[in-house]
C-alpha cells in the first residue's frame, strides 16, 4: 500500500486554483467582486492579450494596510467571515478566502493598496505562490491588483486556454454581466489600451453600455415586490426579441451574477408559446431574497446558488415576467383616432419619472455581524455592499455617454408595466375591427395589406389563420368540449411496468381529454378513440412524450405534447401561402377573429407588421 502524503502548500494551492481559476475571466470576476466588497464605487478593469498577459483591477475602496496586506495571499484568509454562523447570512460576494491565494499560485501577482487617511501605501508581490515581504510605496487610496503571465507555472492549464481573442470575449461578457449586476458602480473597461465600456452609474446607463440600441429599445422594465420579501426587477425583451443562444440572458441573485436553471426556466416559461423553437428570450433578472434564503456556498467559483424554497423563486420570477410581458397584447386592435394613438403611446423614460411609475423600495434585508475588533474598519464596506443590493434597482435617468458601445439616450424608450387592456401595441382599443378599416389588397398571394387611420398592417395570411384555428382548438380542449373520435382500428399501447402504472393512475384524466382507453392484457392498453381535436396525432410519439413528461399530465395546458399536436392540425387546415383571396374573403377572415388579430402563430412566428405613413416618408426620404 502506498504511503499517504501530506501535500505541501505549493501543491494544494495549485489544486485549489484549478477549481477557482479556470481562465482570465475567472480572475476578473474574483478581483471585481473583491473590489465591490471593499466599498468601491469606481472600478477600472484593464486586460492585455485577452488577460493571458496581464489583468489589472483598480478600485477606490477602503484599501488595506501593511499588516493586512501581508495576510492577503494566505489560503482561507478573509475579512468577510468570522464564525461558522456567518455562513447562514452571507451578504458579501467573496468570502471563501481562496481567490487571491489561487490566483497567486498560478501567476505573478502584485497588490498595491492604501487605506483612506494613510500617508503612504504598501506593496506585496507573489511569484507562483512565493510571497515577498510587504514594502511601503506611494499609492492612491484604494487597491490595484495586477496579475501577469497567468498559468506560467502550470503549462498543462496554459495549453487549455483559447486564443487571446476568444479569452477577451469571455472577459468582456463577464464584465458586461458585472456591470448589469452593479449598475451603481462606475466601471471603465480597457482592452489593449482601448476603452470598451464606460459607465457612470444607473441601471439605464448600464443597459446602454452593454447592449446595442436595437436591443435596448426593445427591453421592458419591471419591478415586483412580494409580501414575503422577495423582489424581482430588471428588464425583459419584447416577445419578438430573441436570440439563437442564451448569451443575452443575465441572472443576478442578491447582486451576484449566477447561472440558475430555476430562474431561467421560469422566465422562459412566462413567454408561453410565443417563442419559436430554438429561440431564447433576452432578459436581465435581478432577484433579491433574504440572505438566509439562499446558499451561495455550493460552487467553488460561486457561479451557482441553491434556494431554500425554489418553488417560491420560480413563482416570483414567472409572475413578474408574465406581468411585464402583458404590455404586449396577444392581439392587434385597430384604433381610429390620433388622440387614441397619443394616449396609448409607450411610456418613455421621462414619463417613468412620474410617481406612478417609481420603483418600490426594497424590504429590509438581514446584515451579518462583524467581529468587534474589525467593526470600525469594515463597517463602511459592508454598509456599502448592503446599499448596493438595496439601491441597485433605483431607476436613474442621468445618462453618461461613453465613447464606445453606448446608444444615444434620446433613442431609448422605457416601457412601464400597464394592464393588458391599456397596452399601446398597435394603438389598441376595445372593439377590434368594429371601426373603419380598409382592405388594400393582397401581396404575393401571401400577405394581406390593411390600412386604418395613420397605420397600415402587413399580415401573413397563413400564420394569422393558423393561430386563430389553434386558439379555437385549444379553447375547445380547455373548456372540455371535446368529442371523442373512434378509431377505425384500435391502437394497442404496449408499456413497461412503470408506464402501465402511470396509465392506470391517470386513466380518468386521459378520459377527460377524450381518449377511450382500457386494459388489454398484461401491461397493454387498447385505445379505441382519441379527442377529435387530435385526430391526426401520432399515438406512439404522443405517449412516448407523455411518459417522458409525466409531471405535466395534470397541467396539460402548458405541456408541449398536446399544443404541438394542435399546432400541427391548425397548420394543415389554415389558408396557405399562395392562396389568392378577394377583398371580401380578407374582410371575412379578419371579422372572424372576434378576439383580435393574433400577433404570433402557434410556432412563435410574427403574424403582423405595423408601419405608419411617417415610416414610409422616412424610407423614401420625404422627411429626414
Amino acid at each position: 500500500m502506498p504511503d499517504i502524503n501530506i501535500l505541501d502548500s505549493s501543491v494544494y494551492n495549485l489544486i485549489s486554483a484549478g477549481e477557482v481559476i479556470e481562465r482570465p475571466a475567472s480572475v476578473v470576476k474574483e478581483l471585481f467582486e473583491n473590489a465591490i466588497d471593499s466599498g468601491a464605487n469606481r472600478i477600472t478593469v484593464s486586460i492585455k492579450e485577452g488577460g493571458i498577459s496581464e489583468i489589472s483591477v483598480t478600485d477606490n475602496g477602503c484599501g488595506m494596510d501593511a499588516e493586512n496586506l501581508a495576510k492577503a495571499f494566505l489560503p482561507h484568509a478573509t475579512s468577510k467571515l468570522a464564525a461558522a454562523s456567518d455562513l447562514d447570512n452571507i451578504s458579501t460576494l467573496g468570502f471563501r478566502g481562496e481567490a487571491l491565494a489561487s490566483i497567486a499560485a498560478v501567476s505573478k501577482t502584485e497588490i498595491v493598496s492604501r487605506t483612506d487617511g494613510s500617508e503612504s501605501g504598501a506593496r506585496v508581490f507573489a511569484d507562483g505562490g512565493r510571497i515577498s515581504s510587504v514594502v511601503p510605496c506611494g499609492a492612491a487610496a484604494g487597491t490595484t491588483v495586477t496579475v501577469s503571465d497567468l498559468f506560467f507555472n502550470t503549462p498543462v492549464r496554459a495549453r487549455f486556454l483559447k486564443k487571446p481573442a476568444q479569452e477577451e470575449k469571455a472577459v468582456t461578457d463577464r464584465v458586461a454581466a458585472l456591470i448589469l449586476a452593479n449598475p451603481d458602480i462606475a466601471v471603465n473597461y480597457v482592452v489593449d489600451g482601448k476603452s470598451v465600456f464606460g459607465t457612470s452609474g444607473g441601471f439605464e446607463n448600464a443597459v446602454y453600455t452593454v447592449y446595442s440600441t436595437e436591443v435596448a429599445n426593445q427591453l421592458i422594465w419591471f419591478d415586483e415586490t412580494r409580501d414575503d420579501g422577495y423582489r424581482v426587477y430588471g428588464y425583459v425583451g419584447r416577445r419578438e426579441l430573441t436570440r439563437h443562444n442564451k448569451s443575452l440572458q443575465t441572472i443576478i441573485v442578491n447582486g451576484r451574477t449566477v447561472s440558475d436553471k430555476t430562474i431561467e426556466t421560469a422566465a422562459t416559461r412566462a413567454y408561453g408559446d410565443t417563442l419559436m423553437k430554438r429561440c431564447y428570450p433576452v432578459f436581465v433578472i435581478n432577484l433579491i431574497v433574504p440572505f438566509d434564503e439562499v446558499d451561495v456556498n455550493v460552487h467553488p467559483s460561486k457561479n451557482e446558488v441553491r434556494f431554500r424554497q425554489p418553488n417560491k423563486v420560480f413563482s416570483a420570477v414567472y409572475r413578474a415576467v408574465e406581468k411585464a410581458l402583458a404590455i404586449q397584447a396577444q392581439t392587434m386592435m385597430l384604433g381610429e383616432t390620433a388622440e387614441e394613438d397619443r394616449q396609448n403611446a409607450p411610456v418613455t423614460a421621462q414619463d417613468a419619472q412620474h410617481p406612478d411609475f417609481a420603483p418600490r423600495s426594497v424590504p429590509d434585508l438581514p446584515t451579518r455581524e462583524v467581529r468587534a475588533e474589525d467593526e470600525q474598519k469594515w463597517q463602511k464596506a459592508l454598509q456599502r455592499q448592503r446599499e448596493r443590493v438595496e439601491q441597485s434597482s433605483v431607476f436613474t435617468h442621468s445618462i453618461y455617454k461613453p465613447q464606445t458601445k453606448v446608444a444615444s439616450p434620446s433613442a431609448f424608450t422605457m416601457e412601464s408595466v400597464v394592464p393588458k387592456e391599456q397596452s399601446a401595441v398597435f394603438g389598441e382599443i376595445d372593439d377590434m375591427l368594429r371601426l373603419g378599416y380598409k382592405v388594400v389588397g393582397q401581396l404575393f398571394n401571401t400577405f394581406l395589406i390593411v390600412e386604418q387611420g395613420v397605420r397600415a398592417y402587413l399580415i401573413d395570411q397563413h400564420a394569422v389563420h393558423e393561430r386563430m384555428l389553434y386558439d379555437e382548438l385549444l379553447a375547445k380542449l380547455n373548456a372540455k368540449k371535446v368529442v371523442s373520435q373512434p378509431l377505425l382500428v384500435p391502437y394497442i399501447l404496449e408499456c413497461d411496468v412503470a408506464q402501465s402504472e402511470f396509465v392506470t393512475k391517470h386513466a380518468a384524466k386521459l378520459s377527460e381529454l377524450g381518449f377511450e382507453i382500457e386494459p388489454f392484457g398484461a401491461d397493454c392498453f387498447k385505445i379505441g378513440a382519441v379527442p377529435d381535436v387530435l385526430v391526426d396525432i401520432n399515438l406512439g410519439a404522443f405517449f412516448a412524450k407523455l411518459f417522458d413528461e409525466r409531471g405535466k399530465i395534470d397541467s396539460y395546458r402548458s405541456g408541449d405534447m398536446i399544443t404541438e399536436a394542435l399546432a400541427t392540425r391548425a397548420c394543415k387546415a389554415a389558408i396557405k401561402s399562395g392562396d389568392k383571396l378577394s377583398d371580401a374573403q380578407i374582410t371575412a377572415l379578419l371579422d372572424s377573429m372576434k378576439g383580435g388579430v393574433p400577433l404570433q402563430c402557434p410556432h412563435g412566428r410574427p403574424t403582423t407588421y405595423a408601419f405608419t405613413r411617417k415610416d414610409l416618408d422616412k424610407l423614401f426620404k420625404r422627411i429626414v
